[in-house]
């Protein structure tokens, strides 16, 4: 993809919540919070459907994902499965608080992911790593995560085992709209179900709405890109999914 239209895409992931921030920090203008409450457990169970753009390495159209998360007391645990043409993944992982304050909170955080590409790989992601979360305004929050990444792959027709360390590291905002609507943009070297070198960027933006307290539906848009220099990128691949969840 040319350049031109790589930095029109970076720009608009970037713009749309530096428009949120702009509106809602006017004089005034703070909306109630329609989200959560500050660090509200959320136990829920999720289907979504998605489309590829189908370059790059994921050829497959479509794909259908599953997840539940459950809160207990301290603890987050959540697993999810995906499957397209291309193969499955099994993502599993578990969060704990120990360390929480007025607006902010940070703990451990614990990522296992299963990836079967095709008859080609299979791969082992470990991913040992933190969590830090804060909610300095109503209407805003933002979430960092820091990994270490051990990726075992075994290719089969090479028979031979490839272990990779490197690391992985995800950034979110979350901009609480009214009528229960939360916009949320993220920069991330991995996925749910996606786990790469630290060159491959993914940006996304994600649009939710809480019809009411048991049902929350999601349209998420992802850009992937390849970073080979400082400031040079290329576009490998989309996304675009359509969720439900059951919150419980």
């Amino acid at each position: 993809m040319k350049k031109p239209l790589v930095k029109r895409i970076t720009i608009i992931f970037i713009a749309l919540p530096l428009l949120c921030f702009q509106a809602f920090s006017q004089e005034g203008a703070e909306p109630e919070l329609s989200g959560p409450k500050l660090f509200a457990p959320v136990n829920y169970v999720g289907a979504t459907l998605g489309i590829n753009t189908g370059t790059a390495a994921d050829s497959s159209l479509f794909f259908a994902q599953t997840d539940f998360q459950y809160n207990l007391s301290d603890w987050t645990f959540f697993a999810g499965i995906q499957g397209s043409g291309d193969g499955a993944g099994l993502t599993l992982s578990v969060q704990y608080w120990p360390f929480t304050w007025e607006h902010t909170r940070l703990g451990p955080e614990f990522i296992y992911n299963l990836d079967i590409y095709r008859d080609i790989s299979v791969t082992n992601n470990i991913l040992p790593g933190f969590a830090f979360e804060c909610q300095p305004l109503s209407w805003f929050s933002f979430r960092i995560e820091l990994f270490y990444l051990f990726k075992a792959r075994i290719i089969h027709a090479l028979d031979e085992f490839l272990p990779v360390n490197t690391f992985a590291y995800k950034q979110q905002l979350n901009f609480y709209l009214p009528h229960d609507f939360t916009l949320s943009q993220y920069v991330a070297t991995y996925g749910t179900y996606r786990y790469t070198q630290p060159g491959d960027l993914e940006l996304g933006l994600k649009l939710s709405w809480d019809m009411n307290e048991n049902w929350q539906f999601a349209f998420d848009v992802t850009s992937r890109q390849i970073i080979y220099y400082l400031f040079t990128t290329a576009f490998t691949a989309g996304e675009f999914k359509l969720g439900a969840r059951y919150i419980f």
